[in-house]
């Protein structure tokens, strides 16, 4: 079974998106704890870390859902998709960085030296973690659509095609109509306009 063959309602899909979007967020949180402490996070830092990660968790996921990330296209991800998600994800990290230099917010995550407070180093190292992880996930989704539409060639003859516009965008669809050998079209000439 292919995953393309996959057909989904949107409930369904939020649902797999939440529990996948969620992981990860999680995922690059617990581990910016382990990475600001290589691997030996400090015994007063544990109570705070299982403390501040649903709260930071639920703050991503709701700025994703913000600009979009819910209801894109997922097998397709370009450069202002990942835009998006860097947007979604630093917007959040410089608030929980203002909470910090102010020194207020939900389980003490400014006041300065205070020992209950994320360090700014967990919440760069969480965004980054964050957005290469949600970066990561829509790339892979894209990757088995592609990989689906190769394996799944027409037989008979393909239809040979001229494409009008031999610059940028006539380029991308030559590239689209090789890569989906599902369509069935073979380009054989290029004309510049």
């Amino acid at each position: 079974m292919k995953l393309s063959s996959i057909k989904l309602n949107r409930l369904e899909r939020y649902l797999i998106l939440l529990v996948v979007y969620t992981g990860v967020l999680v995922l690059s949180y617990l581990l910016s704890y382990q990475i600001r402490w290589d691997f030996a996070v400090p015994q007063q830092y544990r109570g705070q870390l299982l403390g501040v990660w649903p709260i930071v968790t639920v703050v991503k996921l709701i700025s994703l859902w913000y600009f979009g990330q819910f209801a894109s296209l997922l097998t397709y991800f370009s450069l202002p998709d990942t835009r998006r998600v860097a947007l979604a994800l630093v917007l959040p990290s410089a608030g929980l960085l203002g909470l910090w230099y102010s020194g207020v917010g939900p389980i003490n995550i400014g006041a300065g030296s205070n020992p209950d407070s994320v360090p700014r180093g967990v919440i760069i190292i969480d965004t980054m973690l964050s957005f290469a992880g949600v970066v990561f996930v829509r790339i892979l989704f894209r990757m088995v659509r592609e990989r689906d539409f190769r394996l799944t060639d027409v037989g008979g003859e393909r239809k040979r095609v001229a494409i009008v516009g031999a610059g940028e965008v006539g380029a991308r669809l030559g590239q689209e109509l090789a890569n989906k050998p599902r369509m069935a079209r073979e380009v054989v000439v290029f004309f510049d306009d």
